[in-house]
């Protein structure tokens, strides 16, 4: 399901002396797209197509992790949910005052 381009498909790239070379192999690969931070559109699509791969192969344990995770912060959640939807003088901007914490909700006065 990874996709892999051919050398010819590969952008060209200027190395030392500015002569001009193929492409690093590591290019339309998840890892050039990880490790070199390159966005062309070849690593971007092998990166995508790892995820989804990974995704469908662990949906399970993604999702149990999300449960845990859920039932570790509940409370948290669930408050800042009440927060959020409440309409009892509190705004709901986050960041409209730099000396507050970036979530702490502000109260009007």
């Amino acid at each position: 399901m990874l996709r892999h381009l051919d050398q010819d498909d590969l952008p060209r790239h200027r190395g030392i002396g500015f002569t001009e070379m193929t492409a690093p192999s590591w290019h339309g690969t998840a890892g050039g797209y990880v490790n070199h931070k390159c966005r062309c559109e070849g690593c971007r699509a092998a990166y995508t197509d790892m995820q989804r791969a990974y995704r469908e192969a662990n949906r399970e344990k993604i999702a149990a992790k999300r449960r845990a995770d859920y039932e570790a912060n509940r409370e948290r959640i669930l408050a800042w949910r009440n927060i959020y939807r409440s309409n009892d003088g509190v705004e709901r901007t986050c960041c409209s005052s730099l000396s507050r914490s970036r979530h702490e909700p502000r109260v009007s006065r």
